[in-house]
This record gives C-alpha cells, sequence and structure tokens, in this order.
C-alpha cells in the first residue's frame, strides 16, 4: 500500500513495522511527517554593512499536518547553519505570516539567516527546526579599532616550555564560564587555557591539559558543538568539550591514586575513546601526524591534514557516539599540509605546504585540486614564479565573504588572490623571512602577518600598505596569531615560548 507524505494522519507520525521472534522484538520506524515543521525556501532582500543589517526576510510555511502544530516563527542571525551563537532579530512572527522585515544593529559577526519555527513537538529541539539561508555576503561586526591600527603591547606570558605553534580564541557567550578565553599549544604538549580578562594586563592562567604525547599543531574551536579539536604529532585529534577547557582536571592528584585511569584519553576526556580519534580511525596503515585544521561551518565538517598527504573531513556523530566524530571522505594530496583556510563561498577548500610553492583550491567532490596558485598561463601570461611564490608556502587565511585569500611563504612576500578565479590580487612585501603566520581581522579589513624575521605587521590590503611594523614583537619566529575582536587585541605566539597581547586600544 502507499500513502501520500501529506495524507493527515494525525495524531500519527510513523509507520512501524514489528517482528516478534525468539530471538528478540525489534521495530522499525518510517517517518510520515515532521512535526517540527521546518520552513523552506527562505529568501532575504536587503542590505548589510559593518553597522548592522536592514531588510526583509520571508519563507515558505510547512505543510499540513505539521503546519498545525506551529504557534510563532522566530527569525535568527548565526554564525553558521546549526544556530551556533545565534542572536534573535525583530519579534515573534504568528502562524499565518511568511515574512518579517527588520533592522538590527551588529556586535558580532554573522553568516546566515536561520528561521525556527515554534511548536510544542519542537521545544527543546529547537536545532531540528531550523531551516538556515547563508548570506552571500556575511554580515561583519563593526569595526572595534575606531580607525587606530595602531597596536601597542599590553601584556607577555611565558609558561610554555618549548615552541608554540598554536592559538584559538573562545568567545565568552560560548567557553562555558562566560570568559573570553585563549588556548595555546606546541611542543611541550600542553594545553594552556588563558582567561584574557578585559584584554589588558589582566589575563591569567586557567588550565593545564595533557593527553597529547607529541607536538600539538593545530588547535580549531568548533563552535557549533562547543569544542576545541586539537591535533598533534601523536596521530590523533582530541575533541576537548568547553567545560573541560575551563575546569581544571583531577587527573594528576596523588592523592587520588591512579587518577590517570579517569583521564587516558586525555585530561577530563575518560578513557573510553569517546573524544578521540586517531591515524587507525582514520583507516592507515602506520600513524602519520595531523598538521593542520579547520571547521568548515556552512559544510558541517571538520577538515584535517595529515602526514601522509591526504585530507580528512569528519563529520559529528552526536554526543552519545564513540567517537563523536566519524571519518566522511578522504581528499589524496601531493605534499604535506601545513595550512587549511575554509571558502565558504562557493564551497571550496584552500591547502598549503611548506614543500611547494603553489597553493591548493580543492572542491569537496574532487579527486585532484580544482586549481593551484598558479599554473594558469591564460590572460595575461601570468604563472609561476614571480607571480606566484616562489618557495615553500606556510600560512593561509580567508576574508570574511571568501573572495580574498591570502598566502604567506617562505619567499618572504604575502600575496592575495581571487581563489575562485586563481588570479592574484596583489603582493604584499615587507618581511625579510619566512612569513609564518596570517589572520584576517574581519571587522577591521585589515590583515596581520608574522614571521620568522621575529616581526608582527598590520596590513591594509586594499592598498597593499603595511599600516604598522612591530620589528621585535618576539625573540623568535611568530608562530600564530588570534584576533580576539571582543577585547580589540591581537594575541601572538612565537618559537621563544611566549605569548603576547596587542591592543589597538589604548584603554583596553
Amino acid at each position: 500500500a502507499s500513502i501520500s507524505l501529506n495524507t493527515v494522519l494525525l495524531p500519527y507520525t510513523h509507520i512501524v513495522v514489528f517482528a516478534a521472534s525468539s530471538m528478540g522484538e525489534r521495530a522499525t520506524s518510517l517517518p510520515i511527517v515532521d512535526l517540527n515543521g521546518m520552513v523552506s525556501n527562505i529568501q532575504f532582500s536587503g542590505t548589510a554593512s559593518g553597522t548592522g543589517i536592514t531588510g526583509t526576510v520571508s519563507w515558505t510555511q510547512p505543510l499540513a499536518p505539521a503546519l498545525a502544530q506551529v504557534s510563532v516563527y522566530r527569525v535568527y542571525l548565526a554564525s553558521d547553519s546549526r544556530g551556533s551563537g545565534r542572536t534573535a532579530v525583530g519579534s515573534d512572527v504568528p502562524n499565518g505570516t511568511t515574512s518579517l522585515t527588520f533592522d538590527y544593529a551588529l556586535n558580532n559577526t554573522f553568516r546566515y539567516l536561520l528561521v525556527y519555527s515554534k511548536s510544542a513537538p519542537a521545544d527543546g529541539e529547537q536545532g531540528n527546526s531550523f531551516q538556515a539561508l547563508l548570506l552571500q555576503t556575511p554580515v561583519v561586526a563593526a569595526a572595534v579599532c575606531n580607525g587606530n591600527y595602531i597596536f601597542t603591547l599590553q601584556a607577555s606570558r611565558s609558561v610554555h616550555t618549548d615552541k608554540v605553534r598554536s592559538l584559538v580564541w573562545i568567545p565568552a557567550g560560548e567557553s562555558a564560564v562566560g570568559k573570553e578565553l585563549l588556548v595555546s599549544s606546541g611542543e611541550d604538549q600542553k594545553l594552556r587555557v588563558w582567561d584574557l580578562g578585559t584584554g589588558g594586563s589582566d589575563w591569567v592562567l586557567l588550565n593545564t591539559l595533557a593527553g597529547h604525547q607529541e607536538c600539538i599543531w593545530a588547535l580549531e574551536w568548533i563552535s557549533a558543538y562547543k569544542v576545541m579539536a586539537s591535533g598533534s604529532g601523536d596521530g590523533t585529534i582530541r575533541f576537548w568539550p568547553a567545560s573541560v577547557l575551563a575546569t581544571p582536571q583531577l587527573c594528576h592528584r596523588p592523592e587520588l591514586g591512579n587518577g590517570n585511569a579517569l583521564c587516558c584519553d586525555g585530561d577530563g576526556l575518560g578513557c573510553e575513546g569517546r573524544h578521540v580519534v586517531s591515524w587507525r580511525t582514520a583507516q592507515m596503515q602506520r600513524r602519520h601526524q595531523v598538521f593542520a585544521l579547520a571547521w568548515a561551518p556552512s559544510a558541517g565538517f571538520l577538515v584535517s591534514a595529515w602526514g601522509d598527504m591526504a585530507i580528512r573531513f569528519w563529520t559529528y556523530a552526536g554526543v552519545n557516539a564513540n567517537p563523536t566524530w566519524t571519518l566522511s571522505q578522504t581528499l589524496q594530496g601531493v605534499d604535506r599540509v601545513y595550512s587549511l583556510s575554509w571558502l565558504r563561498v562557493p564551497a571550496y577548500l584552500a591547502a598549503a605546504s611548506p614543500d611547494w610553492t603553489l597553493p591548493a583550491i580543492w572542491q569537496l567532490s574532487a579527486t585532484s585540486p580544482l586549481k593551484e596558485l598558479t599554473l594558469d598561463l591564460g590572460v595575461g601570461g601570468f604563472g609561476r614564479c614571480p607571480y606566484a611564490h616562489c618557495d615553500g608556502v606556510h600560512a593561509t587565511a580567508a576574508n570574511p565573504d571568501s573572495s580574498q585569500l591570502a598566502t604567506g611563504s617562505a619567499d618572504k612576500t604575502i600575496k592575495l588572490w581571487d581563489p575562485q578565479l586563481g588570479t592574484r590580487l596583489s603582493q604584499l612585501d615587507g618581511h625579510t623571512a619566512a612569513v609564518t603566520a596570517l589572520k584576517w581581522l574581519d571587522s577591521e579589513s585589515r590583515l596581520a602577518s608574522g614571521s620568522a624575521d621575529k616581526s608582527l605587521r598590520i596590513w591594509n590590503p586594499a592598498t597593499s600598505a603595511s599600516e604598522q611594523v612591530i620589528a621585535d614583537a618576539h625573540t623568535q619566529q611568530v608562530s600564530a596569531i588570534a584576533w580576539v575582536r571582543t577585547l580589540s587585541v591581537l594575541a601572538t605566539a612565537s618559537y621563544d615560548g611566549s605569548l603576547k597581547t596587542w591592543s589597538c586600544n589604548a584603554s583596553a
């Protein structure tokens, strides 16, 4: 028998086939209707700028019988399609109305409009009742530096006992303790979690976490699931919930006896293997290091680059899964990748290697790169060095709308590219050694770079001008940069083992 999808069967929502036997009893179900009642066909017309977003969002209401369950619709701006960092705009929209006009002043960076169908079945399962629209131009938070791009040293901390390799910022609204957190990692195999305070000299070490057995090369905050991923030379990726990062763990207290039995996957991560994936999970024949990580919010993937020259994509399997992340797909490259950047439009991945001069642009479904920056010898006659880089590429960074990709190389230059066309937009000269770290200051339309020449530079990509040079930002190579927009602070890390914060506002 067949039943039309829209047949009204309330209060029934499933067809259930039950098999009874002495071996056991199992039931399988086929959903007929979704009582959460997601809307469809979201459209937005209006304008967005660094100060606000104004316009009208419209949608098509759910079909019956789910429509009868909807009480109101709510519209949100969010940083990803799962509603991370969401904030409501306008008032609740009653059932029967399918549009909302709003004028919203910004205090964050948003990439999605979400419409939520509020209903009794959906309450408590809000994420399942979201329908999202990717904004072609992201709504970027208002500038916080007030036109002043001269950064002043606020404080320095030296706790790491070896080279620092990576930094990541965790916003206060996502940190489980309501504080702006900075996490650092490197060759001493420890995660250091810092409470940044007001962004001045008052930041303090909040927590130290162990678990990795070799250098921690990469950190990535996954806002959709409030978890931080760390990639290491020990061939594992570990996933640290926000609550674990912010809370000292009882793993190494002598009075507890064998406390490590509670934390063998990492401090606070237990011993069930739920919060770690390894080279074995990635189906390798032997261990390879994890060099780079990138969260792709519009695709729902954590992207990882490994020493076997493969790029692997992981999807979240659920809080009760073991492990909580599963391997989704693999792209096989030909070089080690040390830097990854997600280009949300049109869903490309940029990958760069210290072993090759040309960064690669991948489509997710491809078996080889879509293009390299750049082998093209078409219009304009451009091609390899010096139009492209002349040495290995250490760092990449995409601007908020993915219209520009910055790449930093051992040839001492930064190049800006149109990643869709594969054409070079400009070149930034000034560093006297390899460019090793890049960070786009999304709210400021500025680019920060760090180098093996120990300097930190602030660039205006529109003019290719270097607006500030801090010649001796550290005593060794600048290895990582994080932009903490809410505090108007740049954080930098170095091979000298130190972390420093720099403010564009003297009062910060």
